[in-house]
């Protein structure tokens, strides 16, 4: 969530929640995050997962 623009991080309270959406609506932008979440595709995933299984089964053999 660091760095990306128009995004906030709240607790569960209704008072704090409905502060962080005020600040959004007020500004109007819409967020950056899909610039900030590229690593986590599902082919990205997918890629890291194989890597990680390929090492261990190489690692008991």
């Amino acid at each position: 969530v660091e760095g990306t623009k128009n995004c906030y991080i709240t607790g569960y309270e209704a008072g704090e929640l409905a502060a962080k959406i005020s600040l959004v609506l007020e500004n109007g932008k819409r967020s950056d995050g899909r610039n900030h979440i590229g690593h986590l595709a599902v082919g990205h995933v997918a890629e890291k997962l194989k890597m990680i299984y390929l090492a261990l089964v190489e690692g008991n053999q």
